[in-house]
This record gives C-alpha cells, structure tokens and sequence, in this order.
C-alpha cells in the first residue's frame, strides 16, 4: 500500500489513511508562494483545489507560510481562503520603531539563552544589537544563518567561545553580497555602531535583490570551442 506508484487519487487516499493513523492534525506548508508563477502570474489552480480536498478529507488545521504574493493563491480561490482566517504578517524589524526595536533585542538574547554553553561578547549590549541589527537587516532569518556558520566553525575548532572576529567570519560565510555595492560587515572591530540614516538604509537593503548575488560557478580546464568565423555563421 505504501509503494511509490499510482495515480494521482491512489497516492492521495494513502496518504490519507497515513495521516489518519499517525494522528496527524495539522500540516504546515512553507514558502507556500511557490504555489504562484511569478514569471507568468499563475497560480497552480490545481494544487490549491488539491491541498483544499487533502484537508477537508482528512480533516487536517492547515497553515501556511511564505512571502506576500503567497496570498494570492489564497485569494483567488474562494473556497481555499474561506478555510483561512486574517493572515499574520511578519515585516522585517524596523530600527526606528521602538516596539520592533525591543522585540529584536529579546529575540537576540533568546538566542544567547538558547546557547548557553558558548562564550559571546555581551549580546545585551547595544553595540552588539545594533551589529546584529546592520548584519540581518531586521530579517530573522540571517540571524539565524550568522549563528549557524559562527558555530559550525567554533565547534569544528573545538572552541567554546566566539569573538567579534568570529562573528565577522560567520557574517561573511552566511551572507550572499553583491560585490558590485559597497556592503560592510558590521562584526569588523573598525565598524562604528552609531546608528545614522546611512548606515539604517544599508541595512534595509540586506535580503533584497540589489543585494543578492548568485554563487558563481566556475569550470576548472574550460577552454571555449575555437572556430572560424565562417564556421559559426554555417551554424
């Protein structure tokens, strides 16, 4: 019954009864805005119709999560969004507003409090708050890369503790940077963390595509073909 083969129906009553036997109430769906075709503004109908008969049969809560356009997979389909309630919107923390403000400082020491067993510099302090602040740009998501790539290369060290400089390394090995911008690392020692209107703009601008680079692949031994220019235009 659990092979791999069938149809569309066949695989869906499996997974039905699965989800029946394993109690499951709930399913929860990340980067749901993939079920939107942003090249040619689709939305794949028939997934969302698929995903409203899933739940209905098996009787499932149903949350999802992912970036705005996500809601309009909801929105055009109505008997799809009469299963939702109000969305939750999560923008990034903005430095200036002093509620955003105080919710990344908890957040930042509810990270030190998760690690209790490494050695940082004082996360309370604004210095280090306004760093991690300029690092993720009030995006969670890179605070979380910082910390991972941090201590991934603490541990492989066999070290306990983390410096600024190991910040500064984490920064640079998490974070995908436009080298065509002038981006800073906000973990260096020469950094001045005082907040001013420049340097909020620049950390507003972390995450978004103007800042985003591919990785760049590179081909050891590529050599391009050589051909005559009448070769080329037979072509």
């Amino acid at each position: 019954m659990w092979n791999s083969r069938g149809s569309e129906n066949e695989k869906t009553e499996r997974l039905i009864i699965l989800l029946k036997r394993t109690g499951t109430t709930m399913v929860i769906i990340e980067e749901f805005q993939h079920f939107y075709d942003k090249t040619s503004h689709k939305i794949q109908h028939h997934v969302a119709d698929w995903l409203k008969i899933l739940v209905d049969r098996a009787r499932l809560g149903l949350v999802v999560s992912g970036l705005p356009e996500c809601t309009a997979v909801i929105s055009q389909n109505e008997q799809l969004s009469g299963r939702f309630s109000g969305a939750i919107e999560m923008p990034r923390f903005d430095w200036t507003e002093v509620s955003h403000n105080n919710d990344f400082k908890l957040i930042l020491g509810a990270f030190r409090d998760a690690l209790p067993t490494y050695g940082f510099p004082d996360l309370s302090s604004e210095n280090m708050v306004f760093r991690f602040y300029c690092a993720t740009g009030g995006l969670i998501g890179y605070m979380v890369k910082i910390f991972k790539e941090t201590l991934l290369k603490a541990e492989a060290e066999g070290r306990m503790s983390v410096s600024l400089g190991d910040l500064a390394i984490g920064y640079q090995d998490a974070i995908w940077q436009c080298r065509q911008r002038t981006i800073f690392n906000p973990f260096l020692v020469d950094f001045d963390p005082t907040p001013s209107p420049y340097i909020l703009d620049l950390a507003r601008e972390v995450g978004t595509k103007e800042t985003q680079m591919e990785p760049q692949v590179q081909y050891a031994n590529y050599k391009p073909a050589e051909i005559t220019a009448a070769e080329a235009l037979a072509k």
